[in-house]
Formats: C-alpha cells, sequence, structure tokens
C-alpha cells in the first residue's frame, strides 16, 4: 500500500493486520445471475408504492428504519468523496473505505486529518454541533436558535446558498433525510457526552478522544447486537451466528477475511425501504392532532440540507438547490425520539411519550415515490453518488397531494394539506 516516510516522501509497504482487515472488499454469494427485465422491476416498484394497498404497520419502532440506513451509510462509508469524472489516487481509493461497524461515517479519518479536522471543536476532542434557526409556528417555545440540536454546517456568507447548507460531517449521505440526520446528530452528541464523561474520570487530555471513540463504538455495536438485529432478523439465527460463526459464506480466494456480499449491499439490506412510513410521529407540532400535520416522508427530505430547502415550496423552488432563505434545521423541527422508539422497553418510563401524544408505530408502511426510483435503480457499489435531488422525485410527490410546511422566521407561511385516503 501506499504510505510516506519520515521525510514525506512517497514509498510502498505491506498493510498492517487491521488496515488488511478495514480494506474495503465486495464478493458475490454466488454466479452472477441475468439481470432482471425493466418490466419485472417496474412492476415491483409499482406494488411497493400502491396507495391503494393494505399495508399495517410493523410492530418495529419507526426510529429503527433510519438506525438502520445510519448503518448502511456506516459500512459502505466512501471517504473519497467522488464524483463522476473526478480523479482518485490509488491511496484514496485503498484507504477510503471500510466495511465495519467502526462509526467512520462520524468521524472520519479522525481530528488530526489535514481533511477531516473540520469535523471537530479546536480541542481536536469534541465533534462540531450546529444550532436550529428560531421560527414562529406554533408558539413562542420555537422562537430561539437551540445550539446543539441541528448537524453542524458551512454557514457563513461565501458560496451560494446550497453551498452554506451543506452538512460538515464525513458521510454527507446522513443528511440526505431529516431522520437520518438526527440520528447522525444523536451520536455526535452522544461522543460529546461521553468526552465530559472520562474527562471528568481522570482520563488525560492525550488519550481522550480515541478513549471516547472506543467507547462510543463499543456501545453502538452492542446495541446493533443485542436491540437492533432482533428486530429485523430472526433472533435465533442471530445468536446462532454469533455462537457459531458464519457458516453460509466466505469471501471465495480470501481465507477468513471479511468482505462485503454484493447481494447484501444492493439487495438484501435494501429491506429497509418496505420499513419506510408515509408519515411519522415527529414532535409534539408535527403529530396527530397537533398544530402541524404528521411529519410526511416527503417533509423530512424537504428539512435538511442535501435534499431539501429547509422552508419547502412548489415544484420549481424544490428543484433549484439555492431556492429559499433559511441555511439551517427550524427550531420546530428537533425530532423527539421519544415518538420514535420505545424507551419503556429499557425500562425507562421517564422516556415515554408526553400523555396523549402520538406514538411510534405511526404511519402507513407505504413507500414514496423515491423509493419507487430507488427500486428500478440498477446501481453498482462503485457507482458516483446520486445527484442531490431528482426533478423527478419532487413531482412525483406533490402530485400525490401534499404541499408543503415552512415556518422559518419572516417567511411566508405555507399551508399543508393531503388528499384523502
Amino acid at each position: 500500500m501506499l504510505d510516506t516516510d519520515e521525510r514525506g516522501e512517497p514509498i510502498t509497504r505491506e498493510p498492517g493486520t487491521a488496515e488488511e482487515l478495514r480494506r474495503f472488499r465486495f464478493s458475490r454469494l454466488g454466479p452472477k445471475g441475468p439481470r432482471t427485465g425493466e418490466d419485472l422491476r417496474a412492476a415491483l416498484a409499482a406494488a411497493i408504492t400502491d396507495a391503494a394497498a393494505a399495508h399495517p404497520d410493523t410492530d418495529i419502532p419507526a426510529g429503527f428504519t433510519y438506525l438502520g440506513q445510519f448503518v448502511d451509510h456506516d459500512l459502505t462509508m466512501d471517504r473519497t468523496e467522488t464524483q463522476l469524472g473526478s480523479e482518485v489516487t490509488l491511496d484514496e481509493l485503498v484507504q477510503g473505505r471500510s466495511p465495519a461497524l467502526d462509526l467512520d461515517s462520524v468521524y472520519g479519518r479522525g481530528p488530526r486529518d489535514p481533511r477531516d479536522g473540520r469535523f471537530y471543536d479546536e480541542d481536536r476532542v469534541r465533534l462540531r454541533m450546529g444550532a436550529t434557526i428560531a421560527t414562529s409556528f406554533p408558539d413562542e417555545r420555537v422562537a430561539v436558535d437551540l445550539a446543539g440540536f441541528d448537524l453542524p454546517r458551512v454557514g457563513g456568507t461565501g458560496g451560494t446558498l446550497a453551498d452554506r447548507r451543506l452538512p460538515l460531517i464525513p458521510d454527507p449521505r446522513n443528511d440526505e433525510n431529516l431522520a437520518v440526520a438526527q440520528t447522525h446528530l444523536a451520536f455526535i452528541r452522544f461522543h460529546n457526552r461521553v468526552v465530559e464523561h472520562l474527562a471528568l474520570a481522570g482520563v488525560s487530555e492525550r488519550r481522550l478522544f480515541e478513549a471516547a471513540r472506543e467507547l462510543v463504538v463499543k456501545h453502538y455495536q452492542w446495541m446493533l447486537r443485542t436491540d437492533f438485529l432482533p428486530r429485523v432478523v430472526d433472533p435465533a439465527v442471530v445468536a446462532d451466528v454469533f455462537t457459531r460463526g458464519r457458516r453460509f459464506f466466505e469471501s471465495p480466494h480470501r481465507g477468513r477475511r471479511p468482505t462485503m456480499p454484493i447481494e447484501f449491499a444492493v439487495a438484501a439490506y435494501r429491506m429497509g425501504h418496505s420499513m419506510i412510513r408515509a408519515g411519522y410521529e415527529w414532535n409534539r407540532v408535527f403529530t396527530t392532532g397537533g398544530p402541524g400535520p404528521v411529519a410526511s416522508l416527503l417533509l423530512l427530505f424537504t428539512f435538511t440540507g442535501v435534499s431539501g430547502n429547509f422552508a419547502g415550496g412548489g415544484v420549481a423552488e424544490l428543484d433549484d438547490p439555492n431556492s429559499g432563505t433559511v441555511d439551517r434545521l427550524p427550531t420546530n423541527w428537533i425530532a423527539d425520539f421519544r415518538r420514535l422508539y420505545d424507551f419503556t422497553e429499557s425500562g425507562r418510563p421517564d422516556l415515554a411519550p408526553p400523555p396523549g401524544a402520538g406514538t411510534w408505530p405511526s404511519g402507513s408502511t407505504r413507500c414514496w415515490s423515491t423509493r419507487s426510483r430507488s427500486s428500478r435503480r440498477a446501481r453498482s457499489p462503485g457507482a458516483a453518488p446520486r445527484s442531490r435531488r431528482s426533478r423527478g422525485t419532487w413531482r412525483s410527490a406533490t402530485s400525490r397531494g401534499r404541499r408543503w410546511w415552512s415556518w422559518p422566521a419572516g417567511s411566508r407561511w405555507r399551508g399543508c394539506s393531503a388528499r384523502p385516503r
């Protein structure tokens, strides 16, 4: 692998054990089959987006859908930020991906990396956080900027509005919808809280970042092992794999080195798309019986810096990445995770949803057109990232009778209506 010597000169060397194991490799479970025909893929897409079909909600709390998306981005984190036609060095390609549950989508290459240091506070220990922007709907409780409740963003006065909205996180895919963005922010906040805990416990400043990262990653892995996986996989299968090891898949020609099966990455793990709901009990504002509507999937894409404009509007506005005037999340869109997860399962009755509030099993599992497009798109693992937004996606979604909610301070209020179902 490529490296530099003491003088900064490029050299080649054999990778260490940890580096070799963490290299990103795809492999196959079986032989490559024929490509599925367009007619069949179109029929499948139509079936999973059929508004008239009955799709009762699962008993899995709604937040786990987007925890699963966060995990996917962690496993397939691409630090090369490759765009179609751009040049990538061999070093960037080899070191850019890690098929491991190590939160590299949160930490990047660490605080001392020349590029990734921008994700960290000046102390090079804590991760940066952003602030929401005050708004007026529905009351004075949201008429305040709240530090630590939005992803860190480029901000400033330079560049375009779209540039200023971009998140300062290693994997910008974690700002493509508000649910995964707030999940990413939760991990940032957890890391910073662990840093405070370890500092008070006497961990030296020199060791503080690595000690905090190690503890956060272990908690993350334990949560997936004991809570997430048994919900989406037969618990007996989970227990068998962790007890007896994997028996049905080994990477050919690579011994027991771990790889990413392509059938998992671009097929099996897409089961998360079937877990998406049309609406979510989001917080005290956007909930059943609240002053705003239940948060639709479309709204969760709107109130982001990568896919939306934090304000909404018509098709023309959403097709323009520089539309709107807001470059941060409005305060009334902060997630209330008590409505997305059932924390009472863990013996925390104090984290039950407020009395009379909408709770986590809300909404239809019917998918919007974003998943129809994804179902029909045959993307290779090495494909360039998707475009910032798809004109067809917005147009199809708004044609279903959805309009926009937007209450940034000083802007025009827009209503929301939904076609009766």
